[in-house]
């Protein structure tokens, strides 16, 4: 048996998954780019300059956003981060959380 492992980019993971849910909604892209995730403090974004697919499900009531990637691979790429060869398949994007006593849940600021 292979073991999936997820890749991780600063405060983004993108692991592998099972599929897309049927009911997931494709995502416009960004201009020539699809983004998993904007940053906060320095305007860098993870994203992918290439050919992939995100998409939306609302499961459960809170979104998942899922990565459809084609045949070749893609890279992941950001300006303060090496950048990492996605494999060819779905994943899931994850963007790392944090708790914060004033404000509550958010995303990590990247």
């Amino acid at each position: 048996m292979k073991l999936r492992t997820g890749i991780r980019q600063g405060d983004v993971m993108v692991v592998p998954a099972a599929g897309i849910p049927k009911n997931a909604t494709a995502l416009p892209p960004d201009g020539n780019r699809v983004v998993l995730a904007h940053g906060e403090v320095t305007g860098h974004c993870h994203a992918i300059y290439g050919r992939a697919t995100m998409f939306r499900a609302d499961e459960g009531g809170g979104g998942v956003r899922y990565l459809d990637v084609p045949e070749a691979g893609e890279a992941l790429k950001h300006e303060e981060h090496r950048t990492h060869q996605i494999p060819a398949g779905p994943h899931i994007v994850i963007q790392q959380r944090e708790y914060d006593l004033m404000s509550g849940v958010r995303n990590v600021a990247d």
